[in-house]
């Protein structure tokens, strides 16, 4: 590791031990083990507001359909804070999030980002990171031993066991781990005259290779299927386009998409078989919707017809239906659910004040 990286190293250490005193977290509630499918969402209201009398940003596990109680894992009231970047372990058991606490040149405190980890088992949430500044894109490896997170130009795994940091040789907006957990996947956004470029490497930070040798073409995102032989690449040259690269064939690859403007937030079915994503073209603009592509045939479906934005799409562990966000009729941030062929529409949850800062399901159905 070069001095450069481990100066940075020391002073974030120094600042925790510092500032790791100072934390402290509001929690209650267990998960039913008889939920049928389960997401956590965070919720705001009165944010932006000048006085404290309204702000309210609470994190909330919910089952679907409503049989329980919901459970608050955490609350603050306190203007100016926020909970964000909730992330479910690959087995249910846990939830990630951070808590961030802004300067307060009054009280003479520094902003903080404060990485807490709730156990459904143990309920509660323990700390597992702290220091200055705001962190964001948690993501778990698949043996949940790892935690991956961005702050500022720089990008960390954190061991959950040990809480040891390592700092990783790329800066990045964008990662995924392999399933097995050994490599990260990559589009890293500072590598000279080719920027935007899908990479992977170990999870150690050795063995850097490109993932495609595209001269002309800007990688947008990189999406591993369940097994780990497909990537769904999304990349941009004039279109956009999903090209499905096949890492068990020499990395053999073909354009499978490219009738849409853009592919956001693509996520693969349970089984393999499709994948779901937002998007919009020239009839739908400035709308996005949520759309299905079949991989091996190509079949492209689109399964949401509105005036308004649905985004997000987030498939149910069984793989036969679809959670997403977007405004209902009532112009209400809500959380809608559909059957994977485009049928019976659901809306799970509208909110009537504040607004729905990001919703997770879980990959388990309890949780």
């Amino acid at each position: 590791m070069s001095n450069h990286y481990s100066s940075i190293l020391r002073v974030i250490l120094v600042s925790t031990i510092l500032l790791i005193s100072s934390c402290e977290h509001n929690l209650t509630g267990v998960i039913p083990a008889d939920w049928e499918f389960t997401f956590a969402y965070i919720h705001a209201t009165g944010y932006g507001s000048a006085t404290a009398d309204d702000y309210h940003v609470e994190l909330v596990i919910r089952e679907h359909p409503i049989n329980q109680q919901n459970v608050v894992v955490h609350t603050t009231y306190t203007l100016g804070e926020r909970l964000e970047s909730a992330a479910w372990s690959d087995n249910g058991s846990h939830l990630a999030y951070v808590y961030y606490r802004p300067h307060n040149y009054q009280a003479g405190t520094i902003d903080t980002s404060t990485i807490y980890i709730y156990g459904l088992s143990a309920r509660e949430s323990n700390l597992i990171w702290h220091q200055r500044g705001e962190i964001g894109d948690l993501f778990w490896s698949p043996d949940h031993q790892y935690l991956f997170f961005r702050q500022y130009s720089h990008n960390y795994l954190i061991h959950i066991d040990t809480k040891t940091i390592n700092l990783l040789p790329f800066y990045t907006d964008f990662a995924r781990f392999s399933p097995d957990g050994e490599k990260l996947l990559f589009i890293d956004k500072l590598s000279g005259d080719k920027t935007n470029r899908a990479y992977l490497i170990n999870i150690d930070g050795t063995d850097r290779q490109p993932l495609l040798e595209t001269e002309d073409a800007e990688h947008l995102g990189a999406y591993w299927s369940p097994g780990g032989r497909y990537i769904a690449l999304v990349t941009r040259i004039n279109l956009y386009q999903i090209i499905l690269v096949d890492m068990e064939n020499d990395r053999s690859y073909q354009k499978i998409q490219e009738e849409l403007y853009i592919f956001n937030n693509v996520q693969w079915s349970p089984d393999g078989h499709a994948l779901v994503f937002e998007s919009y073209d020239e009839s739908l603009v400035p709308t996005t919707q949520i759309f299905l592509l079949y991989v091996q045939t190509g079949e492209l479906r689109r399964l949401t017809y509105s005036i308004h934005s649905h985004f997000n799409p987030q498939w149910t562990p069984d793989g036969n239906r679809i959670v997403y966000r977007g405004l209902d009729e009532n112009i209400h941030e809500s959380i809608f659910c559909i059957q994977g062929d485009g049928s019976n529409p659901e809306k799970i949850i509208a909110f009537t004040t504040g607004f729905l800062r990001e919703f997770a399901v879980s990959p388990t159905p309890s949780g």
